[in-house]
């Protein structure tokens, strides 16, 4: 039981490291992408257009020609500037290792659940102990080998959703809730993976829905995704993404219970009708 405890906290674990390193990879790629690389390239592309227009015979040795000489000068000296800020920034080494640990962590999650599946219908405690070592220790290597920093606030949501979910395991025990079930772990991914689209989808709209001129402006704008521009409020995003898997549950509940007694309803629809067939032709009804 205890080993299974165990698997079950490191799939955890795993799955909510797999989500903030995919965050991490996205915050560093965009910021290099857009704010670094674009402007460089732009430049870069710009200032090489403009030399080739210098040296032609139309604009050479006239004071365009020398104009567009300066232009030149100034358009480099900035795009180097850019490319030294990103050497030094070092934001896309940043993204690509993210980006392989996210991935890594993917592998490692698909191929734990397969095993916690396999270990647990074996009921193999020397087993589950191999499965438990063998993981942390991939874990570990993985973590080990990214050495990039993920950014503050979204190390800060992942951090208060784990404190949020402990208290929340540990008064299960009070409703006879077994804090270490599939149930109980399966709802603690889903949290993680809320926290996820709760952390991407913040958009302008939330900036100034509560303004009357953005009712008429937002028929004639699309939605722009403000992440990782601006980055919510993490107790904000922690508090959306628990009640937004509450939410969910309580639906998807609502709907077996429906499903059921609409199943229900028809059966004793279906026994009424036997019923009274039986009555019509004298052979009885079902309860005699």
């Amino acid at each position: 039981i205890y080993c299974t405890k165990t698997m079950y906290a490191l799939l955890f674990r795993i799955e909510a490291e797999r989500q903030e390193q995919r965050l991490a990879h996205l915050y560093y790629s965009k910021w290099h992408f857009w704010t670094l690389f674009i402007p460089a390239a732009s430049l870069t592309l710009l200032s090489s257009i403009l030399a080739f227009l210098g040296q032609t015979d139309r604009w050479k040795c006239t004071p365009t020609g020398s104009s567009l000489g300066i232009t030149v000068g100034c358009l480099a000296v900035v795009s180097t500037f850019l490319q030294a800020l990103a050497n030094h920034l070092a934001y896309g080494t940043s993204a690509d290792m993210h980006k392989a640990a996210a991935i890594d962590l993917q592998d490692m999650s698909d191929a734990l659940k397969f095993d916690v599946l396999q270990t647990t219908l074996v009921d193999d405690s020397n087993k589950q102990k191999g499965v438990v070592l063998k993981y942390r220790n991939l874990y570990e290597q993985v973590m080990k080998g990214t050495k990039s920093v993920v950014p503050l606030k979204i190390s800060q949501a992942f951090d208060l959703i784990d404190a949020r979910l402990d208290s929340i395991v540990e008064q299960a025990e009070k409703y006879d809730i077994d804090p270490h079930s599939t149930q109980v772990n399966d709802f603690m991914i889903d949290c993680v993976t809320m926290l996820y689209c709760e952390l991407t989808a913040y958009t302008r709209y939330k900036y100034v829905e509560d303004k009357k001129w953005w009712k008429f402006w937002q028929y004639f704008s699309f939605p722009w995704n403000a992440f990782p521009w601006v980055i919510p409020d993490p107790a904000t995003a922690v508090s959306k993404a628990l009640n937004g898997v509450c939410e969910e549950n309580k639906k998807i509940d609502q709907d077996v219970t429906n499903y059921l007694k609409s199943i229900l309803l028809d059966e004793d629809q279906d026994l009424n009708l036997v019923d009274e067939h039986m009555v019509d032709t004298g052979e009885g009804s079902i309860d005699e």
